[in-house]
């Protein structure tokens, strides 16, 4: 019984991961995150975060798989071939809705949102050669940084009660894309001069947790009624961080490490409803 279970358990990872829709929720709970410290309650603006974030993650994957597949993990590959029909329709519904949404609200207006679609534009270009941003030696996680804080900026209405939270976010992504890094070590070409090439992966760790540390602490400090669940979670985080020395696949960092925003949110969600 307990290995079907985690069978089911194993595919239902699968699907949120390769699908693309984990890593959104993750973008959608990092933008909650931001709103829980204004009175932006608006789910709407939840559902384009999630969106947005869904698009553009298969953008990049799916443009991958139709012009250099070799470049993907094998069991990806594999599932995308069989739901290629299903993601691609979903995907379009999906890019419809959240398209609409953006100039019924004129968002394509705000200038942090047109750097953003900048940045996430030219990350990788679908064309066979490796050209765009993504490929520029030592700024990729950068750019992920960046381009998350300024989506999840975009959409906060009303302005930031506090000027520091967009670098308590960008800390907090940093974080937990380092491990990435570290996932793809051996994979990235050496010019690329990520940090875990420069400092290595016991270093580049450390550099993570106190990252995580830092956006945890500061942002106590802005919401001090989060304190026991944002404690929970700075545990939880470490520790997850930690086993990246011992656990540096693809199944373990594209789940329990992209989950961290998700589970951040649930925690604070939980303790502000008892």
């Amino acid at each position: 019984m307990s290995g079907r279970l985690t069978g089911l358990f194993n595919n239902l990872k699968n699907h949120l991961t390769y699908s693309s829709i984990w890593v959104a929720l993750a973008l959608a709970c990092v933008y909650k995150l931001v709103s829980f410290t204004t009175n932006d309650t608006s789910f709407n603006n939840f559902l384009v975060c999630f969106g947005i974030g869904f698009i553009g993650y298969n953008y990049i994957y799916w443009s991958v798989y139709f012009i250099s597949s070799s470049n993907l993990q094998y069991e990806r590959y594999l599932w995308m071939r069989k739901n290629k029909v299903t993601m691609l329709i979903v995907t379009g519904l999906i890019s419809f809705a959240t398209i609409t949404f953006i100039i019924h609200s004129q968002l394509y207006l705000n200038l942090k949102f047109i750097i953003f679609a900048l940045l996430s534009l030219f990350y990788i270009l679908p064309i066979k050669k490796e050209f765009g941003l993504r490929w520029i030696p030592s700024i990729k996680i950068f750019i992920i940084c960046t381009s998350w804080t300024l989506l999840c900026l975009s959409l906060i209405d009303p302005p930031l009660d506090h000027p520091f939270t967009p670098l308590i976010i960008w800390l907090f992504i940093f974080a937990i894309t380092l491990p990435f890094d570290i996932r793809d070590l051996y994979s990235d070409r050496l010019n690329l001069k990520t940090i875990p090439q420069v400092i290595g992966t016991k270093s580049s760790i450390k550099l993570a947790q106190l990252c995580l540390l830092l956006s945890v602490i500061a942002y106590t400090i802005i919401k001090p009624n989060t304190l026991i669940a944002s404690t929970i979670f700075a545990l939880a985080g470490m520790t997850a961080l930690e086993k990246v020395k011992r656990n540096k696949t693809q199944a373990y960092i594209n789940f329990y490490i992209e989950g961290l925003p998700i589970l951040w949110f649930i925690l604070i969600y939980v303790s502000n409803m008892i």
